[in-house]
């Protein structure tokens, strides 16, 4: 990935959750000043966070702003490495048990208070509190005492993390874990105090310590916030822009009509039927991510579903290039794996043809016990892409093997209530990790740890060795072979990893975006017109 936007071109415990947002009418930005007359950024963060704590959710744009206000002990930079943040540097025990990170002697909270090891310590003994409503806090479980003390069968100070000093902090780990760096640069991660203030954030904002480049400055309404730089943020003369108007545009339809009048002159995730429109304008940029949809399987009940050969003919027999490019706008790449970034590297063969083989499916369908009065029903939460998606499987199978798929569309809340229930033989939905490495999609696969009913001994042991191998070399065989095993069981059929459109004015310059999609901006501005 190059440097800027502007230079490029066109899991479970995998998450399924969907973040496609129902287009709901809003009001549009308070601010009254149109973005090209503006020296600043304004950019819609979609739908207004609910809080600032964001643990309880997997919402991207959410996370976007975390990253505007707050900062962990890493950080990812704009060629999508790992590198210092609060923390200045850290050391590696010979061992690889003993992770010991020196906080930077300038670091401090927004209001100039110094920033100490003892914060973090506070800071992860909330986020693995029992208490706390956190769908991250088992990535933690690599540090000694972490699972306990979630599961509640220890105090927190029977985990190891611990300031040594005021600016010396350590973590002691069960095993070798060779990506625990990526598992704190995750955003939800970045250092904030979880107290009130987080939870009403638009009215407490003023009493609110914020670590990162930007801090709150003024609410305007439920729909805009002011940020503006943080004065006490260690690197505050790498960051270009002095204010960013934060708009919380809940439907992207109407985000696109305020980026198309100049209202907002930044956004994510316009539109599938506007983005090649836009990209031809030179408005947008499609960017790759490691995000992946798929169709997953009801194993937990005794249907079509659980017959793997009806499942190997699904999969074989689906045209993801044609689907892609005739009813999605080209939204993403098409899957021929599980796992992202193995399947872009070019010492991983494909599993499927991306193109379908019909031939193959049919052997495949002829060998299973699917007859006519099967009635497979297909779910989605009710969202056009979605529509659009099911609904091309569902003809592209009907053609090719003259099986009929019922597709549905439920709200988020009847979408979850039928997965409960078992009420499908096929979920659509999101797939990413819950942190930044190849093995973060596979582990939620585990028995016990998805909640499709997927078994399989063989592929938890190789995720079990993958967690604690120190051989790189290694650890991509065991990541390589669970990803085989997944395949070939195929609990779950890939379709393709998502593609990130960032909509931005052509004065707008030296935007960049994680690998995992999120919008960093603490590098941007708005280029002068002289």
């Amino acid at each position: 990935m190059k440097k800027y936007i502007k230079k490029l071109t066109s899991v479970l415990i995998v998450i399924f959750m969907v973040t496609f947002t129902s287009c709901v009418e809003k009001k549009a930005p308070i601010s009254s000043i149109k973005a090209t007359e503006l020296n600043s950024i304004i950019c819609s963060f979609g739908d207004r966070p609910k809080d600032l704590i964001s643990l309880d959710n997997n919402s991207i744009r959410q996370k976007d702003l975390l990253l505007m206000l707050f900062e962990g002990l890493v950080r990812i930079d704009e060629n999508n490495n790992i590198v210092p943040g609060i923390a200045e540097n850290w050391i590696v025990s010979k061992d690889e048990l003993t992770y010991t990170f020196n906080i930077r002697s300038n670091a401090q909270w927004s209001d100039g208070i110094e920033i100490t090891a003892k914060d973090f310590v506070d800071f992860f003994s909330v986020v693995l509190n029992p208490k706390t409503n956190n769908i991250y806090a088992s990535t933690l479980f690599p540090v000694f005492g972490a699972q306990e003390y979630r599961e509640g069968k220890r105090g927190f100070d029977g985990v190891a993390i611990r300031a040594v000093n005021d600016k010396t902090l350590e973590f002691k780990l069960n095993s070798p874990c060779s990506y625990f760096l990526d598992i704190i640069s995750n955003p939800v991660f970045v250092l904030r105090k979880i107290d009130s203030s987080l939870i009403d954030w638009d009215k407490n904002y003023k009493d609110i310590q914020f670590s990162g480049p930007y801090k709150i400055q003024e609410v305007k309404s439920k729909d805009e916030a002011l940020l503006i730089r943080n004065e006490n943020y260690y690197n505050k003369a790498e960051v270009k822009s002095e204010k960013i108007w934060a708009e919380f545009i809940e439907s992207r339809e109407f985000a696109l009509a305020s980026f198309k009048n100049s209202k907002i002159n930044v956004m994510a995730d316009p539109p599938e039927n506007e983005s090649a429109f836009l990209m031809g304008a030179d408005e947008a940029i499609a960017m790759p991510i490691e995000k992946g949809v798929g169709l997953s399987f009801n194993l937990k009940e005794n249907g079509i579903a659980s017959d793997v050969n009806f499942r190997k003919a699904l999969a074989n027999v689906i045209n993801r290039e044609q689907i892609l490019e005739n009813d999605l706008n080209g939204v993403g790449r098409a899957a021929s794996a599980y796992i992202p970034n193995l399947q872009e590297s070019k010492s991983n063969k494909p599993f499927f043809n991306t193109y379908g083989n019909t031939n193959l499916a049919m052997s495949y369908l002829n060998k299973s016990k699917y007859n006519k009065k099967d009635n497979i029903k297909l779910i989605y939460i009710e969202e056009n892409q979605n529509k659009q998606l099911c609904e091309a499987v569902a003809k592209n199978v009907r053609d090719a093997l003259d099986v009929p798929i019922q597709c549905i569309g439920y709200n988020e809340e009847e979408f979850k209530e039928a997965m409960q229930k078992g009420e499908y033989d096929i979920a659509a939905s999101e797939y990413t990790g819950l942190y930044s490495d190849s093995l973060a999609f596979l582990e939620g696969w585990r028995t016990n740890s998805n909640v499709f009913g997927y078994k399989n001994t063989e592929f938890d042991s190789l995720v079990a060795k993958a967690k604690v191998e120190k051989d790189k070399t290694k650890r991509k065989e065991f990541i390589s072979k669970g990803e085989e095993i997944l395949l070939l069981d195929l609990p779950v059929i890939p379709i393709y990893y998502e593609n990130l459109v960032v909509c931005r004015k052509s004065n707008v310059e030296d935007i960049y975006i994680t690998k995992e999609g999120n919008l960093k901006l603490d590098r941007a501005y708005v280029k002068s017109s002289k």
